[in-house]
């Protein structure tokens, strides 16, 4: 077997990976096989932001990745978790076109969101924003945390 040619068909790190191999009776058969890297990263894409919480005091900030903005349906597919207010990258799948950002400030480390801890999401002030991720990786999608109480 003899791969013939790799060729990188989009920016976002698709292959197509030709192979020429020959069965017993000496006719050639023709493989495509498809493949997908992104950055290191098989499948992923990268969204990377600052969190700016001027008030900050104590505790991580855990930030998530959904895959819809309606609470009884969403799922978490991707999460990051940072010391204090600055720089923060996801990854997420590049199945999911369209991922919404949430995070919490953990105030006492117990991991949970509780009610009087400071919140952020994209969009905010107003409703929560899709962030679209099929052009691939996304920069600047900067968090800004407030109080619900």
């Amino acid at each position: 077997m003899k791969v013939v040619k790799k060729i990188d068909i989009t920016e976002m790190g698709i292959y197509f990976i030709i192979i020429i191999s020959t069965i017993r009776l000496s006719v050639p058969l023709i493989t495509i096989i498809r493949y997908q890297l992104a950055t290191g990263s098989k499948g992923l894409v990268t969204i990377k932001g600052r969190v700016i919480f001027p008030e900050y005091k104590q505790g991580n900030i855990f930030i998530a990745a959904w895959d819809t903005p309606f609470r009884k349906t969403r799922n978490i597919i991707g999460k990051a978790r940072i010391s204090h207010p600055g720089p923060y990258v996801l990854s997420v799948p590049v199945t999911f076109k369209k991922v919404y950002i949430v995070g919490f400030n953990d105030v006492n480390n117990n991991r949970v969101y509780e009610r009087d801890e400071a919140v952020c999401y994209y969009g905010y002030p107003g409703s929560k924003k899709a962030i679209d991720t099929t052009s691939g990786h996304v920069e600047k999608i900067d968090l800004r945390m407030f109080s619900l109480r």
